[in-house]
């Protein structure tokens, strides 16, 4: 049992990366579907009381599950920079 909660140990931080990625992705497909960056930030602004919004990337990187609010309202910021006046794909 013991080994297995070292080794558990040191894998979280792959897991966490896998997860966060993840995340991300369902992040970028939320933007590209919905269109709406401001929404979303607005909402990730809220989960800030939950979990430090600005973490190092060390700790990002030990211990979060999702990438941090800092990051997640930024990409979404940039998505709605890059992607002011363009036209929703057809359905």
């Amino acid at each position: 049992m013991a080994v297995t909660a070292v080794l558990s140990l040191l894998a979280q931080p792959l897991t966490n990366s896998l997860t966060r990625i993840g995340e991300s992705e369902a992040d970028a497909y939320s933007l590209a579907t919905v269109r709406e960056p401001d929404a979303l930030a607005s909402a990730l602004v809220k989960t800030a009381e939950y979990r430090y919004p600005r973490p190092t990337r060390l700790q990002e990187m030990l211990f979060y599950t999702h990438p941090s609010v800092e990051n997640r309202v930024r990409a979404a910021m940039e998505w709605k920079a890059a992607n002011q006046g363009a036209k929703p794909p057809a359905q």
